[in-house]
């Protein structure tokens, strides 16, 4: 587990710590060097790293000019530079052979006013993601949103607007986590995906959503094709 501090982390460390062997690092991930020191920590404990869940993140929301630019900034800062630094490090000093998880958000996909900073680095980070699948074959990675997950003990965030609509668990994302670290998930590598999304369902059409590129980014809704565009009127 790593984090800018281990405050705030002792429960989870216990409750890990009865079944397993649990590694605390307090360091900042915005700084390459120290995600490099992160993975030759592991590799000494453990020896390997089979799964790496990239879950740093900022949400500074406020219309573009009523917040400082560096608040802004903060958001791609934290969410992308900190989500690079980790597949970095994950290729260079660790092989570069294994799972990485990145939590994005669905904000990434629609417009809502105070929300440019936190949406355009979310939607960076999926592009990041379609751009190390191509690049990195034995890196099997996933942009995961993972839910409107409900904080519990001292674990999450709260935020007020959409309380309303938080009703999922963190275990939902744990078990998706899991999943993904499997060949069973092999055909959703490189793609942008819900903790809630019927996986048994997805399996079902898998051709379907590889033909189709149904969870990759598009560019643009229109046609770009020789002779221009087929308009219909």
């Amino acid at each position: 587990m790593v984090g800018r501090s281990v405050e705030g982390w002792e429960k989870a460390e216990r409750d890990l710590a009865t079944n397993s062997q649990v590694l605390t690092i307090a360091i900042d991930l915005t700084l390459s060097e120290n995600t490099d020191i992160v993975f030759k920590k592991v590799l000494d404990k453990f020896g390997r790293v089979d799964v790496v869940v990239n879950a740093a993140g900022a949400m500074n929301v406020a219309p573009v000019g009523t917040q400082s630019a560096d608040a802004w900034w903060e958001n791609f800062e934290v969410n992308v530079r900190i989500a690079y630094n980790v597949s970095h490090s994950y290729v260079t000093v660790a092989g570069g052979k294994g799972t990485l998880i990145n939590l994005v958000s669905l904000a990434a996909s629609f417009l809502a006013p105070a929300m440019s900073g936190y949406s355009a680095s979310k939607l960076a980070v999926i592009k990041l993601g379609e751009c190390l699948d191509l690049e990195q074959p034995q890196l099997r990675v996933f942009s995961v949103h993972p839910g409107m997950v409900v904080a519990e003990n001292g674990r999450g965030m709260v935020v007020e607007p959409f309380k309303p609509f938080t009703k999922d668990s963190a275990a939902l994302f744990g078990g998706l986590s899991i999943y993904l670290s499997t060949p069973s998930a092999d055909f959703l590598k490189g793609t942008y995906l819900h903790a809630n999304w019927d996986v048994m369902e997805m399996e079902e059409h898998q051709a379907e959503i590889i033909q189709k590129k149904l969870n990759k980014l598009a560019f643009l809704n229109g046609k770009l094709q020789p002779g221009g565009y087929p308009w219909s009127l």
